[in-house]
């Protein structure tokens, strides 16, 4: 059995079958609504997907297939460490506009997909790098959205606000003045988004991520550690964390992030009142994720060892987000019920 599923069946086990059960209904309902949208358009949506090979990407892959079809997604990118269900694969660069021009008109997308990006920890310690992809990558699809009349749809971060954004029930639109080189990026692809809808008409949606739970393992992010733990419980039964395990963390079921990401890009134009939307997940704290580990691995052992993330930890996740836009404008129905 591989690590991916050891680490599902394993970890999150009984305490999350319940709830697995009831999110993979509400998935179903979804899917259930979203062919409908299909059905309307007369047409199946083709998808260009940057970024494929990331936590997200590689997640939400096997949902696009099941809705779109198979032969109807095109994944790009630098990476080939994962193995990809799907017929078209090809490595490329996000700033190799022309080879990514040549993809849309060979295969023909009406959607973009862009998930590529330099996060938030090896943004830091290389913040040209991420000025360079994040920026330079964003500005890539945005034109060729506009050229070609393409959807796009980015991902964006919580890491957009900062200490002086209101830190409890984060609204929508508000103060951002992030302090990290990545949730500045992201700002920018926001607000540049926004520009291009309100100046050139380009159907830019654009949500904002919390940290990610997943069985696939993310990249260098500085949360990194919300699933690196269960796989170090795994295979070495202890870990050695670096940041404070008291620190609360807002995070996001995958399961939930796909959700969200499918059901913004199938939303009617004319129902969204904005362009850039609050995902909220939930907070927790490394503690917590031990002794959830500890409930199935009593013998698991949590250190820690403090390095230059937590600092980044605390510039970056400072708000609870408040998501009652993009609950109304999806429908009026919460992505994750709050009690």
């Amino acid at each position: 059995m591989c690590i991916r599923d050891r680490y599902q069946r394993r970890v999150h086990g009984d305490i999350s079958e319940e709830w697995n059960k009831q999110m993979m209904k509400t998935l179903k309902r979804s899917f259930g609504t979203w062919r409908l949208e299909v059905r309307k358009r007369g047409k199946v949506r083709k998808i260009l997907m940057t970024g494929a090979q990331g936590q997200v990407g590689s997640s939400l892959l096997p949902y696009l297939n099941a809705l779109y079809g198979r032969g109807n997604i095109y994944c790009t990118d630098v990476r080939t460490d994962r193995q990809l269900d799907t017929s078209h694969f090809e490595v490329v660069d996000i700033l190799d506009k022309k080879r990514l021009e040549e993809i849309v008109k060979s295969f023909h997308p009406d959607t973009i997909i862009h998930l590529s990006s330099i996060v938030s920890a090896y943004g830091e310690q290389h913040p040209d790098e991420a000025i360079r992809i994040n920026n330079g990558g964003f500005i890539n699809v945005l034109e060729l959205a506009k050229k070609y009349k393409l959807g796009l749809f980015s991902a964006s971060t919580i890491a957009t606000f900062g200490p002086t954004s209101p830190l409890v029930n984060t609204p929508n639109l508000c103060l951002q003045r992030p302090e990290t080189i990545y949730g500045v990026t992201k700002v920018y692809m926001e607000m540049l988004g926004e520009y291009y809808h309100r100046k050139f008409g380009v159907n830019f949606r654009c949500l904002r991520y919390p940290i990610t739970l997943s069985a696939a393992m993310p990249g260098p992010v500085t949360a990194r550690c919300t699933v690196e733990a269960y796989y170090d419980a795994l295979l070495k039964g202890k870990y050695v964390c670096y940041i404070k395990g008291d620190r609360p963390m807002p995070v996001i079921y995958i399961n939930d992030i796909i959700q969200g990401t499918i059901g913004l890009i199938e939303a009617d134009d004319d129902k969204l009142t904005t362009r850039t939307y609050n995902m909220s997940g939930f907070s927790c704290t490394m503690d917590e994720i031990r002794d959830s580990i500890k409930k199935h691995i009593p013998n698991f052992e949590m250190t820690t060892e403090l390095d230059f993330r937590q600092k980044i930890i605390c510039l970056l996740y400072t708000s609870d987000a408040a998501d009652d836009l993009l609950c109304v404008d999806l429908g009026g129905r919460r992505i994750i019920k709050k009690k």
